[in-house]
């Protein structure tokens, strides 16, 4: 078995919450997705696997979706700056016209 199995380690294991007054408290077991059974956080099971897969994961996931939202923030941003353009330029526009009828 290796070092640092225990329940708690690993990318199976989901812990069990208790709501408090102010917050949720943590407890001592939980649910191993694998195996469908309660465990205790200090038990150790042959379904043991590395928690920092799924870390990487949602890291990887998270990083394409700010991307994405980056992206259609700077697509907001080219369409309001072109609609400030061409405000201004409907603004001119209509100033020359008005100094031309005077």
């Amino acid at each position: 078995m290796r070092k640092n199995a225990a329940c708690f380690n690993c990318g199976y294991y989901r812990a069990f919450y208790t709501k408090e007054i102010c917050r949720f408290e943590k407890q001592d077991h939980g649910l191993c997705r694998k195996s469908g059974e309660y465990k205790d956080k200090h038990e150790v099971c042959p379904h043991w696997k590395a928690h920092y897969v799924r870390i990487e994961t949602q890291k990887r996931i998270s990083m394409r979706k700010l991307n994405n939202i980056l992206t259609q923030i700077i697509e907001i941003r080219q369409i309001l700056f072109d609609a400030q353009e061409e405000m201004a330029q409907d603004a001119l526009e209509e100033e020359t016209s008005q100094a031309a009828e005077k």
